[in-house]
């Protein structure tokens, strides 16, 4: 084990003499995703090699991470299972001349972080880096053996995080109580924002998507599309303010799967939304900005599962750096983020009427216009930059004692 030292660059962050190894199969090119600010922003900190299969853009470089690229002869199931054997492989080769201090695995590839650090001659530490609840799933298997099988992956999962060396745990801490995973081996963060992106002085209001003009309530959801991200609640709260004469188009933006669109579809068509609801596909990261800056209120109705109770959702940070009035569920995780009537509303999640009631209060010009003013404030020390920084100077300290 190498150990670490100071060494000062351009920014004046501190930079760890530790080689990583890191292996994503899935894309990155979200500039402001948990994911992304990890691979990129880690590789400022450590020497970072990182392993992808999916496309990523140019960002994920811009402070340092190495990026390898395995192209796959097989497609599918196949292509995985020859990415992740050649990755491997390319651990091995590599490890044996120049030897990694060690390997983080994110949330996902669990297993494959595992299976490195076995094949580890020598060895290495084993960092898991959980932004999420691991094995959380929307999914509803229709045949009993998937689900059978998922059950099945999340009792080894149970086990593969306990031989974890060191485990960031970017949820709440409660988050991780049933993996039964000692707390001297976690380092607890939280997700962040780049400030200097989403920064409302740069951007004008893009109001396009909408269709209303002048005394027409611009509300916004951006997220998967799901009924368990509040979806269908956002049809019913949408027909109850028509019949209250309230004057609002609800923008819904983002990806989902065919079942989860077709059945918020129907929804709408039901409910005879068309005139007010309307759905859009995952927009790029450079128009997200202007499109939140054109919301008058923006929306996060996370039903309280698993999966979501104890995620801070990196939405919220965007809102609030953008300075809009934010709606969200009371969860644990949300209620870090968000302070009722100071910089947003919380109402009891899942609960219409509940949600119905706090976005009638942000009709109101002036309450929504007094959160406004607090909520850029309320995540100026929440930069990807410094949180990551932290981070990385707690995972540096927690490596090196875990070595010894």
């Amino acid at each position: 084990m190498s150990g670490f030292k100071d060494i000062n660059n351009c920014n004046n962050h501190k930079r760890f003499s530790m080689r990583v190894f890191s292996v994503w199969r899935k894309e990155l090119m979200h500039i402001n995703k948990t994911r992304d600010n990890h691979f990129r922003l880690f590789g400022r900190y450590f020497d970072l090699t990182l392993v992808v299969y999916g496309v990523s853009g140019p960002h994920i470089s811009d402070d340092g991470t190495k990026i390898v690229r395995i192209n796959t002869f097989f497609k599918g199931l196949l292509g995985y299972m020859e990415f992740y054997i050649r990755a491997l492989y390319y651990f091995v080769r590599i490890h044996r001349k120049d030897p990694y201090d060690f390997v983080l695995s994110p949330i996902g590839e669990e297993p494959i972080g595992r299976l490195i650090s076995l094949f580890a001659r020598p060895r290495l530490q084993l960092v898991y880096d959980l932004w999420d609840i691991p094995g959380g799933s929307l999914t509803n298997y229709k045949y009993d053996a998937k689900e059978f099988a998922r059950k099945i992956y999340n009792i080894v999962l149970k086990s593969i995080l306990r031989k974890g060396d060191v485990i960031i745990s970017g949820i709440v801490s409660e988050g991780l109580r049933s993996f039964h995973i000692p707390s001297s081996k976690v380092i607890v963060t939280e997700n962040g924002v780049l400030l200097d992106v989403f920064n409302p002085l740069l951007y004008e209001a893009n109001t396009s998507m909408w269709t209303g003009g002048e005394g027409i309530i611009r509300l916004l959801y951006i997220g998967y599309l799901h009924e368990k991200r509040g979806g269908s609640d956002l049809l019913d709260v949408m027909l109850h303010l028509r019949s209250k004469n309230i004057q609002c188009e609800l923008l819904m933006v983002g990806p989902s799967d065919i079942d989860a669109m077709n059945s918020l579809i129907a929804g709408r068509n039901e409910r005879d939304l068309r005139s007010i609801v309307f759905f859009h596909e995952e927009i790029s990261s450079d128009r997200i900005p202007g499109i939140i800056l054109g919301a008058d209120i923006c929306l996060c109705p996370l039903d309280d599962i698993e999966k979501y109770r104890w995620s801070y959702p990196v939405k919220i940070y965007e809102y609030l750096a953008l300075g809009r009035a934010v709606v969200a569920s009371r969860l644990p995780g949300i209620e870090t983020l968000i302070r009722h009537e100071y910089n947003g509303l919380l109402y009891e999640a899942g609960n219409v009427q509940s949600l119905e009631n706090e976005i009638c209060k942000l009709v109101d010009d002036e309450l929504r216009e007094n959160i406004s003013k607090n909520a850029r404030e309320s995540v100026m020390n929440k930069d990807w930059d410094k949180v990551v920084g932290d981070l990385a100077y707690a995972l540096s300290c927690k490596v090196s004692a875990s070595a010894h």
